[in-house]
């Protein structure tokens, strides 16, 4: 089948699909938030000249914060930033940028959102491929690059099989950056790098790596830890919760209740989605758990209960800078764990489960100079909390190490920046 057919066909199941596809956003009510930007329709000045840089959600996003900077810094070019999830929309939006929910991926929506603007560069991050925005892109002539390049255990496998489709569109851009070098070689497999000369295939790393903590000394830090607690020298934030972690993680905060363990000891929960605040909470009460809510102490005093539930997003980040453990979610249920290097700049004793595929790279580095521990089972949690009782020097050596792995791993910033510079002049 050639190229154009299968572009002919998918803008053909879009046309089928895109109304079912818009009831089912919305039924859901994160769906319907942000649905008038899906199907198109921006207040974007049609006209203005802009870089175009598209991270799904608030990972992603947060991963494009070093670009954001080093455009700032050497380009004058207006910039939007799109995202999938309106979590990473409300983050961008945090920093100043102007971001939009991208549209649903069918080109004439795309002709309808960007209207006559004048997209001199489009930068994509990580896995995302989306046929209908490439197709737009191409047909505008802008160049497309994508940074920080991967491609997981658990997506190579539909690639490989989906070959014949991936390989024509891969080969559109004009650079793929890749983050670690067990994606460099699936790239080069799927047909990306065919000669010594297509120098379009480079190893850069990761610019996640390079994102700087936003509290810089430990007098903002403990100012912020009163916020939360008075009186509990040690802090286990369970960061990124996942539906099916509170099993392992509540129960074993429970048996350290009744040991009389959680003395000196605060526990932050952060849920990983907005929408599962309220469960979360009702499972901590299921274990006859007090916790308070962030939303409800932040402006008067601080919790007296062991537990904050942190019930809002964008917060997480500045709650490892004053924690002492803290573990990964999406590591013990199979999600393939979420970003370690947001706690470890804070020196953070990094704690994960077994599901690491999606950060395998880090874990890596974080093992080799020892600042990772791995919890599955509630008793191992259990330990974790008894040892941090009595022994809290543990933790605060394999923080040490964390931060340690962290800075091995900056430098992509620098490397992306170089390779797309190009396309700026």
């Amino acid at each position: 089948m050639s190229f154009y057919m299968l572009r002919i066909l998918y803008f053909i199941l879009l046309l089928l699909l895109l109304p079912f596809i818009s009831i089912l956003f919305l039924i859901v009510p994160r769906g319907r938030k942000g649905i008038i930007e899906r199907l198109g329709f921006w207040k974007l000045k049609s006209d203005q000249p802009l870089i175009l840089l598209h991270g799904a959600s608030m990972g992603e996003a947060r991963g494009l914060f070093p670009i954001l900077e080093s455009f700032e810094q050497n380009s004058k070019t207006n910039i939007i930033v799109t995202t999938t999830t309106t979590t990473g929309q409300d983050l961008i939006l945090k920093k100043g940028t102007a971001a939009y929910l991208l549209p649903f991926d069918w080109e004439p929506l795309y002709h309808l959102a960007f209207g006559k603007a004048k997209i001199k560069l489009a930068i994509i991050t990580e896995t995302e491929i989306w046929p209908g925005l490439v197709w737009y892109l191409k047909q505008k002539g802008v160049p497309i690059v994508v940074v920080n390049a991967r491609i997981s255990d658990g997506s190579w496998r539909w690639y490989r099989a989906l070959k014949f489709f991936f390989s024509p569109l891969l080969k559109s851009y004009e650079k793929i950056l890749v983050s670690d070098a067990i994606s460099f070689g699936r790239y080069k497999k799927l047909g990306v790098s065919d000669n010594s000369s297509d120098n379009r295939l480079v190893l850069t790393g990761n610019t996640k790596y390079d994102i700087e903590p936003s509290i810089k000394d430990t007098e903002n830090a403990q100012e912020y830890k009163n916020k939360f607690f008075l009186d509990k020298k040690y802090i286990l934030t369970l960061g990124s919760l996942r539906v099916g972690e509170e099993k392992v993680w509540f129960s074993a905060i429970k048996r350290a209740k009744e040991n009389n363990s959680l003395k000196e000891i605060g526990i932050v929960v952060a849920p990983r989605h907005a929408e599962k605040f309220s469960f979360f909470k009702e499972a901590l009460e299921k274990h006859y758990l007090i916790a308070d809510c962030w939303n409800e102490i932040k402006n008067d005093k601080p919790s007296t209960n062991d537990i904050v539930l942190l019930d809002t997003l964008g917060e997480l980040e500045k709650v490892y800078s004053f924690t002492t453990v803290g573990f990964i979610g999406g590591s013990i249920e199979s999600f393939g764990g979420h970003n370690p290097l947001e706690a470890a700049p804070y020196g953070v004793a990094i704690v994960m489960g077994s599901s690491v595929y999606n950060v395998l790279e880090v874990v890596q580095e974080l093992k080799k100079v020892g600042g990772i521990l791995t919890v599955n089972t509630e008793e191992e949690a259990f330990r974790l909390l008894e040892k941090l009782s009595l022994n809290p020097d543990l933790y605060q050596k394999v923080g040490l190490q964390s931060k340690l792995a962290w800075n091995n791993l900056k430098g992509a910033k620098e490397k992306v920046f170089s390779e797309i510079g190009s396309f700026l002049d």
